[in-house]
């Protein structure tokens, strides 16, 4: 018991003890009278122990809960607004593209009908020189036709 009790006494002043071997050792001091010093150690710094998880800060500890609790509200509820304002900002450019590609088919289309027109304009070219209807089927002063 002598030997265990020096072991464990080493260890556990070299801070390499478990818990179970703190619980052997203050067992084994409370079975003997030496090392009272230890023994009265061990005994304080239970009370200690447990008079640290029964203090309460008087309303401190609440406090800060309740403000933890509204910032991380508060962030969710900003995160969700800058990614609703994301989504919008595109779909807001998702329309102005197609609007875009809506405009240049319409102006293609625009240019395709204006060179058709031109192209059949040529063909009105070619009686720029005649300038009356009369000279255009060789209608004479009299009414008779050529």
């Amino acid at each position: 018991m002598e030997s265990r009790l020096q072991q464990l006494i080493e260890k556990y002043w070299e801070g390499e003890s478990s818990l179970d071997e703190e619980r052997e050792l203050k067992a084994l001091l409370n079975q003997t009278d030496q090392y009272p010093e230890l023994r009265d150690f061990l005994v304080g710094v239970d009370r200690i122990a447990t008079l640290e998880t029964d203090m309460k800060l008087p309303g401190r500890k609440k406090a800060s809960y309740s403000w933890s609790v509204y910032l991380r509200v508060a962030a969710v509820f900003l995160g969700g607004i800058l990614l609703i304002g994301y989504g919008f900002t595109l779909e807001r450019q998702r329309q102005q593209e197609a609007a875009y590609l809506q405009v240049v088919e319409a102006f293609q289309l625009i240019q395709f009908h204006m060179a058709k027109g031109t192209s059949e304009l040529e063909v009105m070219a070619d009686f720029r020189h005649l300038n009356t209807a009369g000279q255009l089927f060789n209608i004479t002063e009299t009414g008779e036709e050529k």
